[in-house]
């Protein structure tokens, strides 16, 4: 549950997450830490926790659940939105979901994007401008079907 912090100058301890876990994912949007899901060493104990760290008070908070429990999925933050991307579940089996929470609404709720395709884990994702990039991954459990596949989704 350690987090550790870089002030720009040294590394210190943080407070402790709340539901650590392997395999999550993170973003930032310059003022919060986001993790998301993650799992606790094999997927079946994947998680579907959704956390902010807020260095300059030294919090963590739990935000909405995710739909599903999940680990190994790629996130970025576009226009107030998280972004979700893909992912392993529980079962063990990839997921090609792509989910929005808006991190402006205080009564935001998951919404469902069009799906990656194919879906994959231990993807990176990034957000330019209203454009999402989900790179690479694997597209079956265990990174035994690594695919140089870049996807672009745009978005509103």
């Amino acid at each position: 549950s350690q987090t550790e912090v870089y002030d720009g100058k040294a590394w210190h301890d943080g407070a402790g997450i709340p539901v650590p876990g392997d395999h999550l994912a993170a973003a930032s949007d310059r003022s919060y830490l986001y993790a998301v899901g993650g799992r606790k060493f094999i997927p079946r104990n994947g998680t579907n926790a959704v956390q902010r760290y807020d260095p300059a008070t030294n919090r963590w908070t739990s935000l909405a659940a995710l739909p599903e429990r999940i680990s190994g999925a790629g996130v970025a933050i576009s226009g107030g939105q998280l972004l979700v991307v893909s992912g392993e579940n529980t079962t063990p089996a990839v997921s090609s979901t792509v989910l929005a929470y808006d991190l402006t609404d205080p009564t935001a709720t998951w919404t469902t994007l069009p799906s990656l395709t194919p879906g994959r884990h231990g993807l990176a994702v990034t957000a330019i401008g209203n454009t999402l990039y989900a790179i690479d991954g694997s597209t079956r459990p265990g990174h035994t079907a690594s695919t140089a596949t870049v996807d672009a989704l745009t978005f509103s």
